[in-house]
């Protein structure tokens, strides 16, 4: 026997507007964290860029 749970319409409007806000969340979440990334991996590439043409100036 499956076991069915009748909703409201109300019910219903509360778990959809719920389900929508969650997702929006969830996607600025994953968002904001690709460009926390982003920016990190740049500022990593930049610095080693700076180290190697510091360690070239001082090679010369």
């Amino acid at each position: 026997m499956a076991l069915t749970r009748i909703y409201t319409k109300k019910q219903m409007e509360m778990l959809r507007t719920a389900v929508n806000l969650d997702w929006r969340f969830l996607i600025n979440h994953d968002l904001i964290v690709a460009g926390i990334s982003i920016a990190l991996l740049k500022m990593l590439r930049n610095q080693r860029r700076n180290e190697l043409v510091t360690q070239n100036a001082t090679a010369i």
